[in-house]
């Protein structure tokens, strides 16, 4: 799935960096989160979920722009995200154009 939005996001003329672990993207984060204007995650990842992830990243940066991709959870997990800054929640299975408008949507809103 990771490298399918890759190279979805990519063939939409975005530059992507990956991270298979939330731990890796937390450092990538940190290091360049002024550089970065759109944060994609799923919500089930090994390790931390994608709540978890949300939360440290507002902690580096608590303008962030996240998009959380989830299968299990739904309106039940984005709502209190909503109310935190969560930008977009994709509900699993989605059409990866609509992965790429809330990328889109996101952006516009930096």
């Amino acid at each position: 799935m990771l490298e399918l939005v890759k190279l979805e996001l990519e063939g939409a003329g975005f530059a992507v960096q990956t991270a298979s672990l939330p731990a890796a993207a937390l450092s990538f984060y940190e290091e360049h989160w002024r550089k970065i204007k759109v944060v994609v995650s799923d919500f089930k990842m090994p390790g931390m979920n994608g709540e978890a992830l949300f939360g440290h990243l507002q902690r580096i940066n608590p303008q962030v722009r996240a998009i959380l991709m989830t299968g299990f959870y739904g309106d039940r997990v984005a709502a209190p995200l909503f109310a935190k800054g969560l930008h977009r929640c994709i509900e699993k299975p989605f059409h990866l154009e609509e992965l790429v408008e809330g990328v889109r949507d996101a952006m516009a809103a930096a």
